[in-house]
């Protein structure tokens, strides 16, 4: 995901730019908003089968985030992290 910055004086109305001038001086992160259904939205998902990349870009969240969601799904979470491969030493014991 793609994150964006600009400079608050190109995007925001000048009467809302004065309002967080009066809270705030200095850098100012706005998280962006969840929308109400996109927790069970990716949980449909992830159980349908979709990969973490496929459901990161149809709702446009994070793939760490969905992978968060899946945590939640307990013992029917499809998207368990599968462990690291074994090196080549290991793999010849």
């Amino acid at each position: 995901m793609t994150h964006l910055y600009a400079n608050a004086a190109d995007v925001l109305p000048l009467e809302l730019l004065a309002q967080v001038r009066k809270h705030w001086r200095g850098y100012l992160w706005i998280p962006g908003g969840r929308l109400p259904g996109q927790k069970s939205d990716a949980v449909v998902l992830i159980q349908s089968g979709m990969d973490a990349g496929q459901i990161s870009a149809a709702l446009g969240i994070s793939r760490s985030r969905v992978y968060q969601i899946a945590r939640t799904l307990g013992a029917q979470n499809p998207l368990k992290r599968k462990p690291p491969r074994a090196s080549a030493e290991e793999e010849r014991r």
